[in-house]
């Protein structure tokens, strides 16, 4: 259980490091940065990509 627990942490921190580095060409935002949607601030937690071009999105929390 540890090991899968583990490897799954390693995972997502490597897919948010991925989006950061890949997002920053597009100027888009990348995890962790604080947005403004309709007034509301909220935190990008993933990006949605699309097979090639920019970001097609993202994950809010």
């Amino acid at each position: 259980m540890l090991r899968s627990t583990s490897l799954r942490g390693s995972v997502d921190g490597a897919r948010h490091i991925l989006d950061a580095v890949l997002v920053e060409p597009y100027e888009g935002d990348p995890p962790g940065a604080r947005v403004s949607v309709d007034g509301r601030t909220r935190t990008v937690t993933g990006v949605r990509w699309e097979r090639t071009g920019p970001p097609a999105g993202y994950d809010l929390g």
